[in-house]
C-alpha cells in the first residue's frame, strides 16, 4: 500500500495540529515497516526543516517537497497530480481535503473540531468563509473522518446530517513519553529552566495559541481575583503561546494593570526540549477555554503530576474525566476559590495529581498510530 501524508504542518508552531501530525509519523515509522509512505510538504526549506524534527527516515518512508506551496493550489492541484503520478493509495490530510482528488484513491481526513462553525465569531472571516466552503464538500468526499473526541464526532454529526456515523472513526490524540513528574527530571535540568525563565517562585501555568476561544482574559481575571483575595504576594501566572493571527487583544488591554504586569509572565513560544520541565515544576495548570476539540495540554499536564483546574465543557469531561477540576467557564468567583484550594490543600493536590497519571495512561501515541494504520488497512479493504 501507498500512503501520502500531508505533513506541511510540520515545523509550523501551529499547536495541536502540528503535534498530531508529527506523533503520528514518528510513530508510524515505528510500528510500519510493510507499507510505503510518502511525506508531502511544500518547500525545500520545509523539507530540511520536518527531516530535522523527524530525524533519519526507514527505508519505506520518503520526503517530498511539491510546489508550488500556495495553500489552496497545493491541496486541490499538486497534490491530486502526485498522487496520480505515483499511483497512491491512500491520502491522509487534515481539514481540507483535495476535492480533485481520483475517486480511485482512497481519502482520509483529520478533523481536530469544528470552533469555525460553532465559534464562528472567533476566527477571521476568510478563513471562516473557507472552511466553511469546503469543509462539508471534504467530508463528503473523504472514506473515512478522524475525529479526536466523541465531542468533535457528536459536533461533526450534528453540523452535517449527511454524513454517516460509520465513516467517522473516533481516535484519540496520545501524551509524549517525554512528559514526566518532577522527580524524574535532574536539578541541573531543572535549574536550568529556572534560570533561562526565571522562575524562582510558585507558579501556576497554561499554554495555548491565545485566541480567544481560549478565554484567557477570565483566567487573568480569576488570577487576579486569586492574588487579592487570598492576599498571595509569591505565586505568579505563567501563560505560554505564540501571538498568532488571531490574538485576543484583551490581554495586553489587561495587563496595562501594573500589578498584573508584574505578575503575569506571558513567555511566548516554548520550545519543545523546554516545556516537559516548565509543566512539571507548575504549581497547577488552568485551562478555561470556552470550546475546543482534545485540549492537547491536558494530557501532558496529567502524565507531568500537576493538579488540574478546566472549564466545565465536552472535551474538558471526556478527557478529564474525575482527574481535575472542572469549573463553568464563565464563574470566575469559584474559579479564584478552586485556585487557592489547588494550590493550597494537600490530600486535594494528592489525589488530583493520582487520578491524572493514570487517567494519562488511556492516551498513548503508539495506540493513536496503530489505530489509525487500522484504519488506512478498513479503508482500503472496503
Amino acid at each position: 500500500m501507498k500512503i501520502f501524508l500531508d505533513v506541511r504542518k510540520i515545523g509550523k508552531r501551529q499547536t495541536g495540529d502540528e503535534t498530531y501530525i508529527t506523533n503520528l509519523v514518528k510513530n508510524l515509522m515505528e510500528i510500519d515497516k510493510k507499507n510505503f509512505y510518502y511525506l508531502g510538504t511544500d518547500s525545500y526549506e520545509s523539507e530540511s526543516l520536518i527531516n530535522n524534527i523527524l530525524g533519519k527516515l526507514p527505508k519505506n518512508f520518503k520526503m517530498v517537497a511539491l510546489t508550488p506551496g500556495n495553500k489552496l493550489f497545493w491541496t486541490s492541484y499538486v497534490l491530486p497530480h502526485f498522487a496520480k503520478k505515483k499511483k497512491i493509495d491512500l491520502v491522509h490530510v487534515q481539514y481540507l481535503v483535495p476535492l480533485r482528488l481520483s475517486s480511485k484513491i482512497k481519502l482520509v481526513t483529520t478533523i481536530h473540531d469544528i470552533s469555525f462553525r460553532e465559534k464562528g465569531i472567533w476566527i477571521s472571516a476568510k478563513d471562516r468563509f473557507i472552511l466553511n466552503r469546503f469543509i462539508p464538500k471534504g467530508l463528503k468526499k473523504a472514506d473515512r473522518v478522524i475525529s479526536i473526541s466523541e465531542f468533535t464526532k457528536k459536533e461533526i454529526l450534528n453540523s452535517y446530517k449527511k454524513i454517516s456515523p460509520n465513516k467517522v472513526k473516533v481516535i484519540y490524540n496520545g501524551i509524549s513519553d517525554k512528559f514526566k513528574t518532577q522527580n524524574n527530571f535532574s536539578s541541573k535540568d531543572l535549574e536550568r529552566i529556572k534560570n533561562k525563565y526565571n522562575f524562582n517562585e510558585r507558579y501556576i501555568f497554561h499554554l495555548s495559541s491565545l485566541q480567544p476561544r481560549k478565554n484567557i482574559p477570565f483566567l487573568i481575571k480569576a488570577y487576579r481575583d486569586y492574588i487579592y483575595q487570598y492576599q498571595d504576594k509569591k505565586t505568579l501566572l505563567v501563560i505560554g503561546g505564540e501571538r498568532g493571527y488571531n490574538f485576543d487583544s484583551r490581554i495586553d488591554n489587561l495587563l496595562r494593570d501594573l500589578v498584573l504586569k508584574e505578575k503575569v509572565r506571558m513567555v511566548g513560544y516554548l520550545k519543545e526540549e523546554d516545556l516537559p520541565a516548565i509543566y512539571a515544576m507548575a504549581a497547577a495548570y488552568i485551562s478555561p477555554s470556552a470550546y475546543e476539540g482534545f485540549d492537547l495540554p491536558l494530557g501532558e499536564v496529567m502524565r507531568s503530576g500537576v493538579p488540574i483546574i478546566a472549564s466545565d465543557i465536552p472535551c474538558h469531561r471526556e478527557i478529564l474525566g474525575k482527574a481535575g477540576i472542572l469549573v463553568k467557564p464563565e464563574n470566575g468567583k469559584v474559579f479564584s476559590q478552586k485556585i487557592n484550594g489547588v494550590l493550597n490543600d494537600g490530600p486535594l493536590r494528592s489525589r488530583l495529581i493520582s487520578k491524572g497519571l493514570k487517567r494519562a495512561k488511556d492516551f498513548s501515541w503508539k495506540k493513536c498510530a496503530a489505530e489509525t494504520l487500522k484504519l488506512y488497512q478498513d479503508c482500503l479493504a472496503s
